[in-house]
This record gives C-alpha cells, structure tokens and sequence, in this order.
C-alpha cells in the first residue's frame, strides 16, 4: 500500500498511483479513531477488493484481486479447502 496507495475513488473502481482498479462496487466498514473511519490519505484500513457480487454470490470473496490490511498491499493467498456441509 505504500508503494502504490489508493489516491481516489473514481466512477469505475478505485485508483492507485499503479493503475485503476475497476470494480463494480465498493463495499467499506468505518472505525471511530483517528486512523481509521474513512479511505484518505494518511489513514488505514482493511479492503478487500473483489470482482463480481459479493452480496449475490459469497464465493467471490475467496477469489480477492487486492487485499489491504491496515492500509498495506498484501498478497492474496488461496483460501483453505471448503470443509464440506455444515453440521446443522
């Protein structure tokens, strides 16, 4: 995230100082201190970027395109194995 940090959100995604990342929504959580509770320059925050409908289907969330944590880029890794039906 600090090599590439986001610098706006724009009507197709969300760009970076890389490139633009496009998306079709944008799905945040605010916080209440002073380093979180919104996407600015200088504040962190957890993102999960995805393509697809979450909010329709679950399973693009185990396919993220960019991850951040606590305002730094981290690499995606493959999720674990679904462990098959639930009990109940």
């Amino acid at each position: 995230m600090r090599e590439t940090p986001i610098t706006e959100i724009v009507p197709r995604g969300i760009r970076t100082t890389d490139r633009d990342y496009e998306l079709d929504i944008i799905v945040f959580a605010t916080g209440y201190d002073a380093m979180t509770g919104s996407l600015e320059v200088g504040k962190s925050a957890d993102v999960l970027v995805v393509e697809g409908e979450a909010d329709r289907d679950i399973r693009t969330l185990r396919r993220p395109l960019l991850v951040l944590v606590g305002g730094r880029m981290v690499q995606p890794t493959p999720p674990p194995p679904w462990p098959g039906p639930l009990p109940w």
